[in-house]
């Protein structure tokens, strides 16, 4: 699809639409920063492109700049201002920026305009607290036995309603929903054990004394941004020692960054190749140096004036080892909660991403 949008372009460089497919197209394949070029050109050349504005917010809103998403949206509210959609996305960004009171408005608008969205009625639902004359309840129960609604809509539903009667103290109701939503997670996850225990095998492979002698190697460029990454498990406590921290001056809270990930799929895919064809195969240095300098961009990309900049990503713990060849001064603070806690805590939240 990439190959028939650029063959286009080159015919008709002017063609907005072609501008905005391919950046859809880039978006899809994991390439954030070209498919926001293809959409800024897009608008260029049709300013009032609403489609295209939605999704450059999106894409902002994945490269953890929401200030920028937010600013996408309501430009493309106000040419659609009755797109529910749009409504969900700018609630989503303002969520994420901590304006709870607008996200709420933001989340409430999309559900006048589309009183199925059943999105909407989940992120709406994490941010309010539940009265039992709340007449959302009995909409979400409808939308739930209705036959319109997908696997999908009964998933966010199944955790909206467990909030709510979690809400009005009917624990009984709330777990049976917390169950259903949880079944429906696992079913649409097809998540295999076998493949996490694949990965940890790799890392140790990785970290071996004989196998990478390079990472060890100190090197730091003093870079002007400095890291901070904060890790632990999923709903351990990251999120509010991020806001502790960028409450100071000098500190941006980047939330989840995606690029630590990103950065290292290529190389963890590299040594699998040479794993099986010979027994000593290591990390380069210029595979760490790479690491570092790509993971530096996508600081820098972020675009904001303070200098130390943390990254909440709390599965990052995975690349720790990772982390500190590529930063040997590198500050990380690891999160530890009872285990208890943090296993209820996963069990009633609904993680919309596939990891």
């Amino acid at each position: 699809a990439i190959t028939s949008y650029k063959r286009a372009l080159e015919i008709k460089p002017d063609y907005a639409e072609a501008h905005g497919n391919l950046g859809d197209a880039l978006s899809e394949l994991g390439q954030p920063e070209a498919a926001v070029a293809s959409y800024e050109r897009a608008l260029e050349i049709k300013p009032d492109y609403a489609g295209v504005l939605n999704n450059l917010g999106r894409v902002f809103s994945e490269l953890g700049q929401p200030d920028a998403a937010v600013a996408s949206y309501k430009r493309a509210l106000e040419i659609m201002p009755d797109n529910a959609e749009i409504h969900y996305n700018l609630g989503f960004s303002l969520n994420d920026l901590g304006q709870y009171d607008a996200a709420v408005a933001s989340y409430k608008r999309a559900l006048e305009i589309k009183p199925g969205h059943a999105k909407a009625h989940h992120n709406l639902s994490t941010l309010k607290k539940y009265r039992p004359d709340d007449t959302q309840i009995g909409l979400m129960e409808n939308l739930l036995s209705s036959p319109e609604s997908d696997e999908s809509d009964r998933l966010n539903l199944c955790f909206a309603l467990a909030k709510a009667y979690d809400d009005l103290d009917e624990y009984e109701k709330s777990f049976n929903y917390l169950k259903e939503g949880n079944r429906l997670r696992k079913k649409k996850l097809n998540y295999d054990i076998d493949e996490d225990k694949m990965l940890f095998y790799k890392i140790k492979e990785l970290f071996s004394v004989e196998k990478v002698p390079s990472c060890t190697t100190p090197f730091d460029e003093h870079s002007a941004i400095q890291p901070i990454f904060i890790v632990g498990m999923p709903r351990s406590g990251t999120s509010l020692v991020e806001q502790i921290l960028a409450s100071h001056t000098n500190v941006y809270g980047a939330g989840e960054l995606g690029a630590m990930h990103k950065l290292l799929s290529p190389i963890l895919s590299a040594f699998s190749s040479q794993v099986a064809g010979q027994q000593n195969s290591q990390v380069s240095l210029y595979d760490i140096e790479t690491l570092r300098n790509g993971y530096l961009e996508a600081l820098t990309a972020l675009n904001v004036s303070e200098k130390v900049i943390t990254d909440k990503m709390p599965l990052n713990l995975r690349w720790i080892g990772f982390i500190l060849s590529s930063f040997p001064r590198a500050k990380i603070i690891n999160l530890n909660r009872a285990p208890l806690a943090t296993c209820w805590s996963i069990y009633k939240h609904h993680f919309s991403s596939k990891g």
